[in-house]
């Protein structure tokens, strides 16, 4: 069974990185300009925008997790 605090902070630290994704795309896309259109260009941002989703999404659900398990024990605590 894992620990939701260390899930959380897995993917917090995880989620970070979209500064670095969407550098290495604008990198890419300025050393490699031949042969890329507008929809491709797009195409790749929204790849990431997609990614990113999906990751927050995750880290929401962790921290739903942890919320219940640290409310669920502290409610216990005061009964």
């Amino acid at each position: 069974m894992s620990d939701p605090i260390f899930d959380l902070e897995q993917q917090i630290l995880d989620c970070w990185k979209v500064t670095n994704d969407i550098e290495m795309v604008t990198r890419h896309l300025i050393d490699h300009t031949d042969g890329y259109s507008d929809d491709d260009v797009m195409n790749k941002y929204l790849a990431i925008k997609d990614l990113y989703e999906v990751k927050f999404e995750a880290v929401w659900r962790t921290f739903e997790a942890v919320c219940k398990e640290y409310h669920g024990k502290h409610n216990n605590e005061l009964s």
